[in-house]
């Protein structure tokens, strides 16, 4: 793969062999492009690193297998093979490979890789109009307070100690952690979640790509904390809230305490509460977002935003069609300790009508399921039991969850995680007009109110 222009320039830049206005040019650019910043970054990782001789073809090989070695053990995934193509003086590939690998392997074992001195000097609320050539470009400060497990976090921001358009935080399936965001806010990624960076009215927003975050804000006087998920833009008016997408079309926004404002940019704004719950499905042209509050208690009470166009997949075929016509998977047990919902109303539920959608070999595969999850419920296991449920629910739609949504929350409850239960609770009732443990929540949601003091806000 040959070098394109750009490219080529920068490894004459970093080697000092462009002509003077040439690099004036150079070094504008720089100022203007965060992007480029990166590649020099690491184009000047590589050439500091190159011996004062030309190496010859047999260190260039040992070279290649060193950082290809340093990039499995970091990414852990299989080693590319190099194509005879790339080859050019005296291999363009290798050199273009080392380059990234390298400077990522220097990173990871703990090497230099600091900003350029002018970050240092911005302050921690970073406010410029997006295009405005900067020193830096647009950044906030990041780090890392907690992890569990190994989740892939984007190298050079943790290391230099700020984030910026482009990087990218993602958790796996057992994995989780917490982030100081300019200084003031943490941000908590559950397992299964992918969070991005951008650059959102002159400031670096975090974007929720797909599963569920946690966000908790000390006062301050600078710029209110949004995020982006789904095309509506959250802004964060008070101290703790949670949010949760699919990547599909539908989340929620569940306030804990103070409020959020949820906003449809040039379509529609409403606001989210303490103790509500805000929810969003798919929409093919969100033209506006509609709003009515569901029959909760008003301690309680849920806010719904439905675009107004159902999502079209492009394949011609009516939604609710689709719907109608794809494999239900849903669980079929109680929950521990709650009465069965054949028992709570006359009218069917969702679950119950969850429950008739499916065959003789799903009801018993499904039954396994939740039997193991209920063992682990009530013999001291209850982490593990959260694990696979937020699995399950990072797999599964609509009804197809509801069970696994309200365990979930008794999980929270049982070992009093009163904040993460009263949420959990919260994205419940949201979800479930008519849900087979809703009355239950309910109650459940009454009783942390009380404790946690949030009672009739």
């Amino acid at each position: 793969m040959k070098p394109n222009q750009t490219e080529m320039r920068l490894w004459a830049y970093a080697q000092g062999g462009l002509a003077a206005d040439e690099r004036g040019k150079m070094e504008k650019a720089l100022v203007a492009d965060p992007v480029l910043r990166r590649e020099l970054t690491m184009i000047s990782a590589y050439v500091d690193a190159l011996p004062a001789e030309e190496p010859s073809q047999a260190e260039w090989d040992a070279l290649e297998t060193r950082v290809l070695a340093g990039w499995r053990a970091m990414q852990a995934g299989p080693e590319p093979e190099p194509s005879p193509a790339w080859r050019f003086r005296p291999a363009w590939g290798a050199v273009m490979l080392a380059v990234a690998v390298a400077a990522a392997f220097v990173v990871w074992l703990g090497g230099e890789n600091a900003p350029p001195p002018q970050a240092l000097k911005l302050p921690a609320e970073v406010a410029f109009s997006i295009g405005e050539p900067t020193a830096t470009g647009l950044v906030a400060p990041l780090a890392v307070a907690e992890k569990a497990g190994d989740p892939y976090i984007a190298v050079h921001s943790l290391s230099r100690g700020y984030a910026q358009g482009g990087d990218e935080i993602a958790t796996g399936d057992n994995q989780a952690v917490k982030l100081l965001f300019r200084k003031r806010i943490t941000i908590s990624l559950l397992p299964r979640t992918t969070l991005r960076f951008h650059e959102l009215d002159g400031a670096v927003a975090p974007y929720l790509v797909r599963g569920a975050v946690v966000i908790e804000t000390q006062p301050g006087d600078g710029e209110p904390f949004r995020l982006v998920a789904e095309g509506l833009k959250i802004t964060d008016i008070g101290t703790r809230f949670s949010v949760t997408t699919d990547g599909k079309g539908e989340g929620t926004v569940a306030v804990v305490e103070g409020a959020v404002r949820v906003e449809r940019p040039g379509v529609a704004t409403a606001q989210v509460g303490a103790g509500k719950t805000g929810r969003w499905s798919p929409g093919r042209t969100p033209t506006r977002i509609e709003r009515r509050t569901a029959d909760v208690e008003p301690f309680a009470s849920v806010e719904r935003f439905f675009p107004s166009t159902p999502r079209d997949d492009g394949d011609g075929e009516e939604p609710a069609a689709k719907s109608a016509r794809a494999p239900k998977v849903a669980p079929v047990n109680p929950a521990v300790g709650v009465v069965p919902p054949e028992s709570q109303s006359s009218a069917k539920t969702s679950w119950q009508r969850t429950l008739e959608s499916l065959s003789a070999p799903e009801v018993e595969a499904i039954n396994r399921f939740y039997a193991e999850v209920e063992r682990q419920m009530t013999s001291g296991y209850t982490v593990h039991a959260i694990e696979n449920l937020e699995n399950y629910i990072g797999d599964h739609r609509g009804a197809e969850s509801e069970k696994a949504r309200f365990l979930l929350a008794e999980c929270h409850y049982n070992l009093q995680e009163r904040s993460e239960a009263l949420v959990a609770y919260q994205i419940y009732l949201g979800l479930y007009e008519d849900g087979a443990w809703r009355e239950l929540a309910k109650a459940r949601l009454a009783e942390l109110m009380r404790q946690l003091g949030l009672e009739g806000r």
